[in-house]
């Protein structure tokens, strides 16, 4: 069943990331690079290790 017009964004993840996962997975696609949001930036942010939190 195809599944059509769906859009995915993933934060911090290369194309060829994704492009490789969904290709080992039988998902035909078409990836392309758009510029973040502010929310995806600060998501980014969030979730990079500090010296508090170094396994995050």
């Amino acid at each position: 069943m195809p599944l059509n017009g769906t859009r995915v964004r993933l934060a911090d993840t290369s194309p060829d990331t994704v492009r490789t996962s969904l290709t080992s997975s039988g998902i035909s696609s078409d990836v392309h690079e758009v510029p973040a949001t502010l929310e995806e930036k600060m998501t980014v942010i969030d979730r990079r290790p500090t010296p508090q939190h170094p396994g995050r």
